[in-house]
């Protein structure tokens, strides 16, 4: 088996990986709060030099954090940031991040994710135990009986990626976020649905053209080994 053939293996196991993102993107352009996820492809090995000695693979699978469009429900539990900005929440010992504010409060009153995890605030997970209670833009929420109760807490990370359930992790530095807390709204997914098709047919091609760069390898192999042997 000539040595370029695993070129063509490398390349193809890359562009499988991007297939995979950009199918789990089209599949939530409707999840609320759902951020595209996007690959950057690396290349290992001689940049230059004989076929078989440069390699690609995945490199960076990173989240856009692009802002998607606003949807008001007026359910006073749901919220939204606008700009740049996560929510935080707390799964087992880890703070995780997420955009979807479809939060609601259990019978004790925290205010959860769709999923159970705590919502935190400055002072931890929040608490909100009367009927009515209001958020305001910088994340306070009030009380209409006890008044102030905590802040949401909001944070921003240049890079993050994506861990799965709609919740994300930070991969730097974690800095307090500005972003406007909306209350009664929900942020639709940042995915366009007609870019990430285009993209998904562009992917789909490489991945043939991969294909078939490795059966002409394949072929040319045969020849050589009937006429006795291949440089």
């Amino acid at each position: 088996m000539s040595r370029e053939i695993y070129t063509g293996l490398s390349g193809a196991s890359a562009v499988e990986r991007q297939l995979e993102l950009i199918a789990n993107n089209v599949a939530n352009s409707t999840t609320t709060g759902y951020r595209e996820s996007r690959m950057a492809f690396r290349v290992d090995g001689q940049v230059e030099g004989p076929a078989g000695q440069t390699h690609a693979a995945v490199g960076e699978i990173y989240a856009s954090q692009a802002q998607g469009a606003g949807i008001e429900d007026g359910d006073p539990s749901h919220l939204m940031l606008e700009g740049e900005g996560w929510f935080v929440v707390q799964v087992g010992g880890e703070e995780l991040l997420t955009r979807d504010g479809r939060f609601q409060r259990d019978a004790e009153g925290q205010l959860q994710t769709s999923e159970g995890y705590p919502v935190l605030g400055e002072g931890g997970p929040i608490q909100i135990e009367e009927a009515r209670f209001s958020i305001g833009e910088q994340g306070t929420v009030f009380g209409d009986v006890s008044g102030e109760i905590d802040t949401i807490k909001r944070v921003s990370s240049e890079l993050v990626e994506p861990v799965g359930g709609n919740l994300y992790r930070a991969k730097s530095v974690v800095t307090e976020s500005s972003a406007r807390v909306q209350q009664g709204f929900l942020e639709s997914s940042n995915v366009n649905p007609m870019r990430a098709m285009a993209e998904l047919i562009l992917a789909g091609r490489r991945f043939e053209a991969v294909q078939k760069a490795m059966q002409t390898s394949d072929e040319l192999d045969e020849r050589a080994n009937r006429s006795g042997g291949r440089a």
